[in-house]
């Protein structure tokens, strides 16, 4: 898993929230200005933050509060979706 305590970037708007990963696929560390409910439709997804990681198999859903640094990694072919949470 990546180190999330680089430096984040900020995830707009127009960023994609729900494209296909292949395995091993690795998001930087970001974060968002809302809090995020996140799950994988297919494969896995693992979420790590400074304080821990997190892995959302198939039919398990992960929050990301407003603000906090992530980064994630697929395993399997990956289809994430995310719901933006004001």
């Amino acid at each position: 898993m990546s180190d999330p305590s680089g430096e984040p970037s900020f995830c707009t708007d127009e960023a994609p929230l729900s494209a296909p990963l292949a395995h091993g696929a690795a998001v930087t560390a970001h974060f968002q200005d809302h809090g995020q409910l996140r799950y994988a439709a297919r494969g896995a997804l693992v979420t790590a933050t400074q304080v821990g990681t997190w892995v959302a198999p198939v039919s398990r859903i992960m929050w990301v509060p407003p603000y906090a640094v992530h980064s994630s990694k697929a395993y399997g072919e990956t289809r994430s979706r995310c719901c933006r949470c004001p």
